[in-house]
């Protein structure tokens, strides 16, 4: 049974839910924010805006001798009265930490953080808004069940958001600029979601990832995701396309009846495109996926619009052993929209809207025992692959004059191209689950 509790002491406050033993507990302050899972900090992050530059007037003898001189080393240009900056620059602006103010109602955790106009005494040059919403849940993943950030500026000059998350407890990318809009890193798990064409790029230095966004003038929304999900679930967000932690790309894609706009846009991976069908009539997406190895019928489908985790009932996931058959559906006429799934007897729908839209779908897979990636070793490197947890392996691997072998007890799924020179035959109690893309080639 989920508890959800909170505590204000001066001006922290901790949101906590604790769920079959394991506790999630978020701080927030004036000035950042916390996600904890049993006491262990998965990831710490706060938003800083940049304004554009674009001149400074030549009118002290600090600005004319100071100043300009460091901007005409950036790559300004100045004239008589004026000095001007590189084109596409941008400068953070300060925060008034002082004057934030920091709110909880309902389990509504609301933070507005002003933000000082350059050239002023202490003038604003817009308000940052985040509201984070709380409710009791039994799945992990909704906690919180929304996260907004809204940026209104009071003047019409270019701004560019930077979301800095730092202290990631698992980080598992390289150092280096990403273009991706969603990221799992452990139990931590980050998702644009409908921003995904605002983002600029995502620099991954150490343990920190630092998302930039594109400049805009005027107000700028975000509908962000941020969360700990359980740790044996694995996210799948195209049917056709393997996922690390155990998604298979054995899945189909299936279009039928008359579309408006093009029923790729549905699924191909973009959270802010969208197809639906021609006025009336009735375009229709049906989704196979393949389940993988030890999922449950407790997995989540997550769909959009509404970006909600939809159950999946009993007598649907009971209704093929191997695939999860799904259907979308909408009309522009009558602005319907319909996402359904197929048990024994015909359709059943979970979720009906009004928009008349279908704007994209992806599976959250509650997977027994965690099934893991393996990784790879790298060429010419022997391979130990140790099951005391079990693992997969969706990603071509060759180990060339590598020897391939097991310690420990438990499975090995095989479900790509792995190249060695030999391998040591897995023991009574060392399983080696061959899946249908698995190609396991001994050389020497």
């Amino acid at each position: 049974m989920a508890e959800l509790d909170k505590n204000i002491i001066g001006g922290l406050i901790i949101i906590a839910l604790v769920l079959s033993g394991v506790s999630i507990t978020w701080m927030f302050t004036e000035e950042k924010t916390v996600l904890e899972r049993d006491g262990e900090v998965l990831g710490i992050h706060r938003w800083h805006v940049e304004a554009e530059r674009t001149y400074i007037n030549k009118n002290s003898w600090y600005r004319t001798n100071t100043m300009c001189p460091k901007i005409i080393e950036m790559g300004g240009r100045e004239t008589a009265t004026r000095c001007y900056y590189p084109s596409d620059y941008y400068e953070m602006l300060s925060r008034s930490i002082k004057r934030t103010n920091l709110v909880e109602e309902d389990f509504i955790v609301t933070r507005n953080t002003p933000q000082y106009a350059y050239g002023t005494r202490g003038a604003y040059a817009g308000i940052l808004d985040e509201v984070f919403t709380f409710k009791e849940t039994e799945k992990e993943i909704d906690f919180p069940t929304k996260y907004e950030v809204d940026w209104t500026p009071k003047d019409t000059r270019n701004y560019k958001l930077v979301w800095r998350v730092w202290d990631v407890k698992d980080m598992n990318l390289k150092d280096g600029n990403y273009y991706d809009c969603s990221y799992t890193f452990g139990n931590l798990k980050i998702d644009l979601k409908n921003n995904c064409d605002k983002l600029d790029r995502a620099e991954v230095k150490d343990d920190r990832i630092w998302f930039y966004f594109v400049p805009e003038r005027g107000e700028q929304t975000f509908d962000l995701t941020f969360v700990d999900p359980p740790s044996s679930w694995c996210y799948q967000e195209t049917a056709n396309e393997t996922s690390v932690c155990g998604g298979l790309d054995t899945g189909t894609y299936l279009c039928s009846g008359l579309w408006a706009v093009d029923c790729n846009n549905s699924y191909d991976g973009n959270w802010t495109t969208a197809g639906w069908g021609l006025t009336t009539n009735q375009g229709y997406l049906e989704v196979n996926y393949t389940k993988p190895v030890g999922a449950k019928d407790s997995s989540l489908w997550q769909v959009n619009p509404g970006d909600n985790n939809l159950s999946i009932p009993t007598e649907c996931w009971d209704y093929d052993s191997d695939t999860l058959v799904l259907r979308a559906h909408s009309s522009d006429a009558s602005n319907n929209d319909f996402f359904e799934c197929h048990n024994s007897t015909g359709w059943q729908i979970l979720q009906e809207g009004s928009t008349g839209y279908i704007a994209e779908e992806a599976m959250w897979w509650d997977i027994t025992d965690s099934i893991v990636g393996c990784g790879c070793p790298g060429a010419d490197t022997n391979w130990i692959i140790n099951l005391s947890t079990p693992c997969i392996t969706n990603e071509t691997c060759d180990i060339g004059t590598g020897i391939l072998s097991f310690n420990d007890t438990g499975s090995w799924y095989c479900n790509d191209t792995i190249t060695v020179t030999d391998i040591v035959y897995p023991s009574t109690d060392q399983n080696i689950v061959i899946e249908s893309t698995c190609n396991l080639k001994i050389t020497g």
